[in-house]
């Protein structure tokens, strides 16, 4: 902001005209030491408009701007901003960690996300063990959550592969930054052995772009549930 520049040595009544540059360095961390600063050189950067387009390779580094011109004495002037470290917020969905249930209930899995802004599509493909749930006798496969409640939903089920699809769609994109997408609806089968069974989240696509499914280290957090199943319990 410009607008803040004084100049002690400039005369009253000249308007100097400010051409904008960046800087950028590595985040030194904890450590005492100063930032080394490097002139950003891409095309953005140099075409002297106060606005710089953030892009992926910046991510991490500290970055500043950089103010010059020529004060009215003829004298040229350079002002360089704070700091700052750019770091991206990245889309998460996730499920819960745990669930008990009995054998014969119909269970719901939440899944929410962050950094819903925006979003007005998204398909999400699960595999589940087909040995112990089934799709409900009743209602839906899908129920919309609270910041989709007025989404359409579809859920369809692959037997012979034992994955499952939720696709969800909406006239309008998401204006929440986070909440809940949606729940998978399940049952425990009548026969189902009792143990550990997995739902797990194999892909996701938001706006038909799709993003990576990593349970590490990708772009897209994956918390898969552990569903105890426990066959010997009685209401």
């Amino acid at each position: 902001d410009a607008s803040t520049i004084e100049d002690a040595d400039n005369f009253e009544g000249w308007t100097p005209t400010y051409k904008y540059t960046w800087e950028i360095a590595d985040d030194p961390g904890m450590t005492k030491m100063m930032p080394i600063w490097e002139s950003l050189e891409t095309t953005d950067a140099t075409d002297g408009d106060k606005k710089l387009e953030i892009t992926d390779d910046l991510t991490g580094k500290l970055i500043r701007g950089v103010v010059s011109y020529m004060d009215g004495y003829g004298t040229n002037e350079t002002v360089y901003s704070s700091g700052h470290k750019l770091e991206v917020e990245q889309r998460t969905i996730s499920l819960p960690t745990d669930l008990a249930t009995k054998v014969g209930q119909i269970i719901e899995v939440p899944i929410t996300i962050n950094q819903a802004e925006g979003i007005q599509a998204l398909d999400l493909n699960f595999a589940f063990d087909s040995e112990r749930f089934s799709v409900p006798p009743t209602g839906e496969l899908v129920r919309a959550g609270e910041i989709i409640s007025d989404w359409t939903l579809v859920g369809n089920v692959n037997a012979n592969t034992e994955t499952l699809k939720i696709s969800a769609f909406a006239s309008e994109p998401l204006s929440s930054v986070s909440g809940e997408l949606a729940y998978l609806r399940l049952q425990v089968k009548g026969d189902a052995p009792s143990g550990d069974a997995i739902i797990d989240l194999l892909s996701a696509s938001l706006n038909e772009n799709e993003l990576e499914v990593d349970l590490k280290d990708g772009a897209l957090l994956i918390t898969a549930p552990k569903i105890s199943i426990a066959s010997d319990l009685t209401a």
